[in-house]
C-alpha cells in the first residue's frame, strides 16, 4: 500500500509540475490573467499534495498526532483558496465578476469556521468544514456546468466526489458503524473525494493547455506562411515614402492579422476570451466550430459575439473582420 501511495504521489506531483511549467511558458511569452490564475491554482494543489505526502511518509505516528490539528487547519485554508481561485478563473473566462455576496462569503466563511472550531467538538467541526467546502465546490461546478452543459461527465464526477466527501466526514466524525476497505483504513489524512476533484481539475487544465499550444502552433504556422508570401511577392518597405497613403499601406503590410487583432483588442478593451472568439471569426469558423474549439456552449459564443459587436459598434461578422484588418486600426494605435 505504501508503495502504491508513493507512486501515486510521485506521478501526481510530476503532472502538477508539468502543467505549471507549461502554463508558465505560455504566460512568460504572452501575459494572460487566466493562465496566471491557473498557475496559482496548481501551486495551491502542489502545497496541499506536499502536506499530504509529508503526513503520510515523513512523519511517524507520534509526531503526526501532535501536528495533526495544525496540518488540518492549513489544509482547510488551502481547500477554500482552491475554490476561490477557481471562481476567479471562471470570472475571467466568462466575464462574470464576483458578486458582493460571493466576496463576503469568501472573506467571512473561512474565518467564521476557524472561530467556531475553537468552541465546538472536533467531530462537529470536521463535518461542518467538510460540508461547507464541498457545497462551495458544487456551487462553482454548477456555474461552470451551466455555461458548458456538454461537460456532463466532469460534472457528475464532481457531484459524486462531493457526496462521498460529505458522507465520509459524517462516518468518521460521528463514529457510524461502517466498515471501510483495508487500504482506506490506512489513509491517515488523505481525502479520497478531494483527490478525485483534483484529478478532474488536472484533466481540465491539461486539456486547456493542449488547446492553447495547438492555437499557438497554428498561429506560428500562419505567420510563417504569411512571411513567405510577402517574400515571394516582394512586399518590402524601402526607405521613407513621400505620400501618406503609400506610407500607410507600407506600414500596414508589415503587420500580420494576429498583430492587427492584438492592437484591435487593446483599442476596444476586449477580454482574452473575446479576442479568441474574434480570431475564430476571422478564420471563418461557425458558432458550432468555435464552441467545440474553445470548450464552451454555442449560447456562450453568441453572448461573447454580441458583447464584441456592442463594444466595437458593428452589426455583423464581415464588418468586424474588416475593422480588424483595416489600416485605421494601425494608424489609431500608432
Amino acid at each position: 500500500m505504501n508503495t502504491l501511495l508513493f507512486i501515486y504521489n510521485l506521478l501526481l506531483t510530476v503532472v502538477f509540475a508539468g502543467l505549471m511549467s507549461g502554463y508558465y511558458f505560455l504566460n512568460h511569452n504572452k501575459k494572460d490573467t487566466v493562465n496566471t490564475l491557473i498557475v496559482l491554482l496548481l501551486g495551491v494543489l502542489v502545497i496541499d499534495h506536499g502536506l499530504i505526502y509529508f503526513s503520510e511518509f515523513a512523519l511517524n505516528q507520534m509526531s503526526l498526532s501532535s501536528s495533526h490539528t495544525l496540518i488540518l487547519y492549513i489544509m482547510d485554508v488551502l481547500y477554500f483558496a482552491f475554490v476561490f481561485v477557481i471562481r476567479l478563473i471562471y470570472s475571467k473566462i466568462y466575464d462574470a465578476p464576483l458578486t458582493q455576496l460571493e466576496k463576503g462569503a469568501f472573506a467571512c466563511i473561512p474565518l467564521t469556521l476557524i472561530a467556531v472550531g475553537q468552541v465546538i467538538e472536533v467531530s462537529y467541526y470536521d463535518v461542518l468544514v467538510t460540508t461547507v467546502l464541498y457545497l462551495s465546490v458544487l456551487y462553482v461546478a454548477a456555474k461552470y456546468y451551466v455555461k458548458n452543459p456538454n461537460e456532463r461527465v466532469m460534472a457528475d464526477l464532481v457531484v459524486f466526489a462531493c457526496a462521498v466527501g460529505i458522507l465520509d466526514a459524517c462516518v468518521l466524525s460521528f463514529g457510524l458503524d461502517f466498515q471501510y476497505p483495508a487500504f482506506i483504513e490506512q489513509l491517515v489524512i488523505r481525502d479520497i473525494a478531494f483527490d478525485l476533484i483534483k484529478l478532474v481539475v488536472c484533466f481540465v487544465c491539461a486539456r486547456y493547455l493542449i488547446q492553447q499550444y495547438k492555437n499557438l502552433s497554428y498561429t506560428h504556422q500562419r505567420k510563417i506562411h504569411s512571411e513567405d508570401l510577402n517574400e515571394v511577392s516582394g512586399e518590402k518597405i524601402e526607405g521613407n515614402v513621400k505620400h501618406n497613403t503609400l506610407q500607410t499601406e507600407s506600414v500596414s503590410n508589415t503587420f500580420s492579422s494576429e498583430d492587427k487583432l492584438l492592437m484591435f483588442s487593446e483599442k476596444f478593451g476586449l477580454t482574452q476570451r473575446q479576442k479568441e472568439i474574434v480570431k475564430c471569426i476571422m478564420d471563418g469558423k461557425t458558432n458550432k466550430e468555435i464552441s467545440a474549439e474553445l470548450f464552451i456552449t454555442e449560447g456562450t459564443v453568441k453572448t461573447h459575439i454580441y458583447n464584441v459587436f456592442k463594444k466595437t459598434d458593428v452589426t455583423n461578422r464581415s464588418q468586424l473582420v474588416s475593422m480588424v484588418l483595416s489600416d485605421e486600426t494601425i494608424t489609431n494605435k500608432n
